[in-house]
Order: structure tokens, then C-alpha cells, then sequence
């Protein structure tokens, strides 16, 4: 599982600008710098290669890519994924 949002970033809220990735008194600056977006890219540079060795798993794999934990609400992708998998074994 991994999710693929970035949480919004005002301006005014930062000392930098937030969608300028810097470098500034040994600290990283940047909106999103340190999310983990390259998690759901993991997913495919790890099954490629058993897939192309002919792996076939004996159940299904099932990958989540889902935004919008932090916020939560109607459109919130883990809770969405939870409630249809309901009834699922």
C-alpha cells in the first residue's frame, strides 16, 4: 500500500517558497520532499522481475494506491478500500 497525494500547501504558512525544493541551514525544504510517493513505484520494480521469472501466486495481490488519508472525509482512499472490502475473505 501507498498513497500518491501531496497535503496542500499555502504559502503563507512557509518561511520558503513551498514548491521550490532548497537547501537552507542544512534542512531540505519543499512541499512533499519527504512523502512517500516512490513507495507505490516500489510495488512495480518488485513484482516485474517475479513476474517475468513466471511467479504465479497462489492468491490474488492486491495493491492500494489511494489518496487522501491526512484529510479523511467522503473521498479518503484507505477508508474507501476498507468499506468495499467488507464481506471480502
Amino acid at each position: 500500500m501507498a498513497h500518491t497525494d501531496v497535503v496542500e500547501a499555502k504559502r503563507e504558512d512557509w518561511t520558503t517558497d513551498p514548491f521550490q525544493f532548497i537547501e537552507k541551514d542544512g534542512f531540505f525544504y519543499g512541499r512533499g520532499h519527504r512523502r512517500r510517493q516512490s513507495a507505490g513505484g516500489g510495488v512495480d520494480r518488485e513484482f516485474n522481475p517475479i513476474q517475468a521469472q513466471g511467479f504465479k501466486p497462489e492468491r490474488d495481490i492486491i495493491v492500494a494506491l489511494t489518496a487522501d488519508e491526512e484529510g479523511g472525509g467522503p473521498f479518503n482512499g484507505v477508508g474507501m478500500a476498507f468499506e468495499e472490502s467488507q464481506g471480502f475473505t
